[in-house]
Protein backbone atom coordinates (compact mmCIF):
# COMPACT_ATOMS: atom_id res chain seq x y z
CA UNK A 1 0.00 0.00 0.00
CA UNK A 2 3.03 2.54 0.62
CA UNK A 3 4.07 2.37 -2.75
CA UNK A 4 0.38 3.21 -3.98
CA UNK A 5 0.49 6.28 -1.62
CA UNK A 6 4.18 7.07 -2.54
CA UNK A 7 2.73 6.66 -6.58
CA UNK A 8 0.00 9.09 -6.41
CA UNK A 9 2.04 11.31 -4.62
CA UNK A 10 4.57 11.34 -7.21
CA UNK A 11 1.85 12.14 -9.94
CA UNK A 12 0.61 14.65 -8.72
CA UNK A 13 3.26 15.97 -7.79
CA UNK A 14 4.18 15.96 -11.19
CA UNK A 15 0.98 17.52 -11.79
CA UNK A 16 1.30 20.34 -9.20
CA UNK A 17 4.48 21.30 -11.15
CA UNK A 18 3.08 21.09 -14.79
CA UNK A 19 0.64 23.26 -13.28
CA UNK A 20 2.56 25.99 -11.99
CA UNK A 21 5.10 26.50 -15.42
CA UNK A 22 1.44 26.96 -17.57
CA UNK A 23 0.50 29.34 -14.19
CA UNK A 24 3.96 31.19 -14.15
CA UNK A 25 3.62 32.00 -17.56
CA UNK A 26 0.41 32.94 -17.85
CA UNK A 27 1.09 35.76 -14.87
CA UNK A 28 4.16 36.69 -16.57
CA UNK A 29 2.13 37.68 -19.94
CA UNK A 30 -0.76 39.48 -17.56
CA UNK A 31 2.20 41.43 -15.77
CA UNK A 32 1.48 39.49 -12.63
CA UNK A 33 4.65 38.18 -10.35
CA UNK A 34 4.06 34.75 -9.37
CA UNK A 35 6.34 32.96 -6.34
CA UNK A 36 5.92 29.17 -7.12
CA UNK A 37 6.20 26.59 -4.68
CA UNK A 38 9.12 25.26 -3.97
CA UNK A 39 10.37 22.62 -6.44
CA UNK A 40 12.23 20.90 -3.84
CA UNK A 41 8.73 19.40 -2.13
CA UNK A 42 8.03 16.23 -3.20
CA UNK A 43 4.99 15.14 -1.57
CA UNK A 44 6.20 11.55 -2.56
CA UNK A 45 8.51 11.44 -0.36
CA UNK A 46 7.40 13.07 2.97
CA UNK A 47 6.85 10.42 5.29
CA UNK A 48 4.29 13.07 7.49
CA UNK A 49 2.15 13.11 4.63
CA UNK A 50 1.95 9.39 4.11
CA UNK A 51 1.60 8.85 7.86
CA UNK A 52 -1.43 11.36 8.21
CA UNK A 53 -3.34 9.79 5.47
CA UNK A 54 -2.54 5.96 7.11
CA UNK A 55 -3.89 7.24 10.13
CA UNK A 56 -6.74 8.50 8.53
CA UNK A 57 -6.14 12.05 9.57
CA UNK A 58 -7.57 14.58 6.86
CA UNK A 59 -6.82 17.69 8.74
CA UNK A 60 -3.33 17.29 9.19
CA UNK A 61 -2.99 15.82 5.78
CA UNK A 62 -4.08 18.61 4.14
CA UNK A 63 -2.22 21.29 5.94
CA UNK A 64 1.12 18.97 5.44
CA UNK A 65 0.18 19.29 2.05
CA UNK A 66 -0.78 23.13 1.90
CA UNK A 67 2.88 23.56 4.02
CA UNK A 68 4.76 21.43 0.79
CA UNK A 69 3.01 22.64 -1.68
CA UNK A 70 2.06 26.66 -1.05
CA UNK A 71 -1.48 25.69 -2.18
CA UNK A 72 -4.55 27.36 -0.86
CA UNK A 73 -7.21 25.42 1.16
CA UNK A 74 -9.75 24.80 -1.45
CA UNK A 75 -6.59 23.05 -3.62
CA UNK A 76 -5.34 21.40 -1.14
CA UNK A 77 -8.22 19.68 0.56
CA UNK A 78 -9.61 18.73 -3.41
CA UNK A 79 -6.38 16.98 -3.95
CA UNK A 80 -6.19 15.42 -0.11
CA UNK A 81 -10.02 14.29 -1.10
CA UNK A 82 -8.69 12.50 -4.58
CA UNK A 83 -5.59 10.80 -2.56
CA UNK A 84 -8.09 9.49 0.25
CA UNK A 85 -10.53 8.17 -1.76
CA UNK A 86 -8.13 6.02 -3.94
CA UNK A 87 -6.37 4.71 -0.15
CA UNK A 88 -9.43 4.61 1.08
CA UNK A 89 -11.17 2.42 -1.90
Amino acid sequence: MDSEIRDMFSKLSNRVLELEKRLALVSDKLGIEYVPADPDADCCKDPKLVDAIKRGDMLDAIRIYREMTKSDLATAKKEMEKLWKDYYR
